[in-house]
């Protein structure tokens, strides 16, 4: 997770936040694997996985198959809140020196606790996904090189209450059965060449969003005018080095978003400035950025009477890291500073402030005992201004992770805490694991998580449709207090 304005050539779009995504490599992680984890007897995971590398190619493939049993949450009435799921996966790659082809196929199978009812006691709520995604990429020579991508994704939604659902496509109904088709095609032909001490890479992006289709109760329904979405990029990013210690990189990109149904099209213009700086034991990055956004696809869909004409939001920041490291230590600091300026926040929102301002600050400190024993720590702290419709708003935690091995065995025991001003409780999610190497090929793990069952829970807001009143919130954790056992097999 890189949580700073990501480099312009990592992204089609805008971004806050990049997530990349790594999978084995048949030269490091060549043969089999069979993972098997059971918590309680409807709770599980089965996974396979499976690489080689050939003279010319290398390919791996993935199996894995969820059934999570969670925690229902009590509502007040006789039938609590589900959440459980269930989900099939299937991925896999072929590459060579200058090519390589993903493909993913994942169903999801889940229940959606409230849903969309009004006072959270729905009679039936439950999704289900289906999703397809292909790419292809391609190395010409060493400076250029070509991607595309193609994702599918069908959405099996299945909600019916007593009362209306809080949901536009359902009308003012108590039920909606509602199927969605969506696609998005993504290409991008990039280019990367060195000349004396600037690193040059510039290119164009593509990537069009549509919705297909939408059936409800079994009805195809007339799609509204507005149900597709163009973006086109073009960027160029010089990374410059000062000395062989220092670097200055500096980048632009502009993007053109054009829609159909008569809403407006926007252009939006990306700036980027870094310094960087490193060395044995010191390491330094600043980054000055402007970056603009556009509301979502789906907010658009949904309220297109209000969706005309929105302003860009535009956003201002800084953020600098600092990094000490030595054999045994390592110390890390991150400060951001952020503004926006005409937020979408407060234009998708009733009563939701303009203009927000974050600071942000993270420390780590990792020490290593010696090749067996390790503690990890962190610590961070948010404050906002004008955020939703909060003039201020605080939030902070940590963990702190203490890692041991003793020959064949494992430990990890590790706490994370959190809290913030709005409820001013404090959070506590501690886990701990042992793990058994009983060869070479075959290892068994106990883990305890959330023990405490105080981990970090959200709020679900609820309203009362017949009196017009709001009912009292529910707290909901993201993470279940349970048991897992776990075997994993090499071959």
């Amino acid at each position: 997770f890189y949580y700073m304005i990501p480099s312009f050539d990592t992204s089609v779009e805008p971004a806050y936040l990049t997530v990349f995504l790594y999978s084995k490599s048949p030269k490091q992680d060549s043969g089999g694997k069979v993972s098997l984890i059971q918590s309680g007897k409807e709770d599980y995971t089965r996974s396979f996985n499976y690489g080689e590398e050939k003279e010319n190619f290398s390919y791996m493939f993935n199996a894995s198959h969820t059934h999570s049993k969670r925690e229902t949450i009590n509502n007040g009435e006789n039938k609590a809140l589900e959440r459980s799921f269930e989900r099939t996966q299937l991925f896999g790659y072929i590459k060579d020196e200058k090519q390589i082809f993903h493909l993913q196929v994942m169903k999801k199978q889940m229940e959606s606790l409230a849903g969309m009812s009004f006072d959270a006691t729905p009679l039936e709520s439950t999704l289900e996904y289906l999703n397809l995604h292909l790419d292809y990429g391609i190395d010409f020579d060493e400076h250029w090189h070509l991607q595309v991508a193609y994702d599918k994704l069908k959405t099996d939604m299945r909600q019916l209450d007593e009362l209306p659902l809080a949901w536009a496509d359902a009308l003012g109904s108590n039920q909606f059965y509602g199927l969605y088709q969506n696609s998005t095609y993504s290409g991008e032909l990039t280019y990367k060449k060195t000349i004396g001490s600037h690193r040059l890479s510039a290119g164009v992006k593509g990537r069009r969003k549509k919705l297909d289709s939408l059936t409800r109760d079994g009805v195809e329904v007339k799609l509204s005018d507005f149900n597709s979405e163009g973006i086109r990029t073009g960027f160029l990013q010089d990374q410059y080095l000062l000395s062989e210690k220092e670097l200055l990189t500096l980048g632009i990109s502009y993007n053109k978003i054009l829609r159909n149904g008569g809403i407006d099209d926007d252009a939006l213009l990306q700036l980027r400035l870094g310094y960087i700086y490193t060395d044995a034991y010191w390491s330094y990055k600043t980054y000055l950025y402007r970056t603009q956004f556009t509301l979502e696809p789906l907010r658009r869909y949904l309220n297109l009477a209000t969706s005309l004409d929105v302003p860009i939001q535009t956003t201002l920041g800084i953020t600098q890291e600092i990094d000490y490291r030595t054999q045994k230590h390592r110390f890390n600091m991150m400060f951001l500073m952020m503004k926006d300026e005409n937020g979408l926040l407060a234009n998708s929102m009733v009563g939701a402030l303009d203009n927000t301002k974050y600071f942000f600050t993270v420390l780590g400190y990792d020490y290593i005992f010696d090749a067996n024993n390790k503690i990890n720590a962190q610590f961070y702290y948010a404050h906002y201004e004008d955020i939703f419709r909060f003039e201020r708003f605080t939030d902070k935690g940590g963990y702190l992770s203490f890692i041991n091995s003793y020959r064949d065995i494992d430990f990890y025991n590790g706490v994370v805490w959190r809290t913030n001003s709005l409820d001013t409780k404090h959070y506590f999610d501690v886990t701990t694991s042992i793990s058994w190497n009983i060869s070479e090929n075959l290892s068994l793990t106990l883990k305890g998580q959330n023990l405490l069952n105080r981990a970090k829970a959200t709020i679900l807001s609820r309203f009362d449709l017949l009196r017009q009143t709001p009912l009292p919130s529910l707290e909901i954790s993201p993470i279940d207090q349970r048991i897992i056992l776990e075997m994993e097999y090499l071959f």
